[in-house]
């Protein structure tokens, strides 16, 4: 009998070492990882470039371009990238310690406390409708 068990710590501590630091950290939350993870640089590159849609600002530069000139446009660009920088930090922060799928919804809910967090999620997922729906209509 004990022989059966020093077998299963055996292998339990094969398997943690062959575990990267994703894996590691979804086993500590209670899950068993399902997907995959071999993201390439260029397939990830592609994922960004198909969400930036550059059309989608389109139609505002000839408003910007009459009414506040190019520096508008060229400062505008500057400052709300740098201010969004932050928020892609804390998001990455999150994701690399809450590293789920559902992401977003996920976060809100542990993040907001077993009582807010089914509302916390709701209105993720709400807010995330509405600005895909905006997005796609601008």
């Amino acid at each position: 009998m004990g022989s059966s068990e020093e077998h299963i710590r055996l292998v339990t501590s094969m398997q943690v070492s062959e575990m990267d630091s994703g894996e590691k950290r979804l086993n500590e939350l209670g899950y068993k990882q399902e997907l995959r993870r071999e993201m390439t640089l260029l397939k990830t590159l592609a994922i960004t470039f198909s969400c930036m849609s550059v059309f989608s600002g389109t139609p505002l530069y000839g408003q910007s371009l009459r009414y506040a000139g190019p520096a508008c446009l060229v400062w505008g660009w500057v400052i709300v990238s740098f201010f969004t920088w932050f928020v892609g930090i804390a998001i990455a922060e999150i994701c690399s310690s809450f590293p789920t799928t559902g992401s977003l919804y996920f976060w809100a809910a542990h993040l907001a406390g077993p009582k807010w967090g089914p509302f916390a999620s709701w209105c993720c997922a709400w807010l995330e409708t509405i600005g895909v729906i905006t997005g796609i209509g601008a």
